[in-house]
C-alpha cells in the first residue's frame, strides 16, 4: 500500500505564495519543506488530472506564475514604457 501524501492546503498555499513573490520552483519547494523533485512529480500528476489535491496544486502554481508575470510589469523600469 502506498504511503498517503503529505500535501496539505497549507503547503500548497506556501508554495503558491513563494512563486508569486518570484521564487524559483526549487526555492519555493524548499521553503515549503518539500524537495524540488517531489514538487515536479506532484505538478505532473496535477497536470494529468481533473480534480484532487495535485490538480489544486497545479492550478495554484499556474495562478501564482500569472501573478508574478503581471507584477513584473509594475516595476519602475517598465512603467515608463507603457
Amino acid at each position: 500500500m502506498a504511503r498517503p501524501s503529505k500535501l496539505s492546503p497549507d503547503i500548497t498555499k506556501r508554495i503558491g505564495e513563494n512563486i508569486a513573490l518570484g521564487f524559483q520552483y526549487s526555492l519555493a519547494a524548499n521553503a515549503a519543506g518539500i524537495l524540488y523533485q517531489t514538487l515536479n512529480e506532484r505538478l505532473t500528476k496535477g497536470r494529468n488530472s481533473t480534480s484532487g489535491v495535485y490538480f489544486k496544486l497545479s492550478h495554484a502554481m499556474n495562478l501564482s506564475n500569472n501573478i508574478n508575470f503581471i507584477g513584473e510589469y509594475d516595476r519602475p523600469e517598465f512603467i515608463k514604457y507603457r
